[in-house]
């Protein structure tokens, strides 16, 4: 999963290192893929362990869960944070005032 993981939360990072919504689906659908499995491998995992009464796998895969629950909230939170926050607004063009002597707006 880190094979997927970090390219995917690579491509939330801006030249400068802040987070920024990608262009395109490609992150978002790595990132879900990552951190779906990041979870999931380990669930099945401890499914597999009880099945077989291994106690000592069994608490390996649930540490293996908890690691991948902790990763999903780490990284998945400032990425949904990263889509909504808004471009910063340009600062709008003063008006040009029309004074009395034509000096006021160029062109007039």
């Amino acid at each position: 999963m880190p094979l997927i993981l970090l390219p995917a939360f690579a491509r939330y990072l801006d030249d400068r290192g802040n987070l920024q919504p990608p262009h395109g689906p490609a992150g978002p659908i790595m990132l879900a893929i990552a951190l779906t499995g990041a979870v999931a491998l380990p669930v099945i995992g401890v499914v597999l362990a009880r099945r077989r009464g291994d106690r000592q796998w069994t608490a390996h895969h649930c540490a293996a869960a908890a690691i991948g629950l902790g990763l999903t909230a780490v990284v998945a939170l400032p990425t949904t944070a990263a889509h909504r926050s808004h471009a910063p607004v340009e600062p709008a063009q003063p008006h040009c005032q029309a004074v009395s002597g034509g000096r006021g707006c160029p062109g007039g």
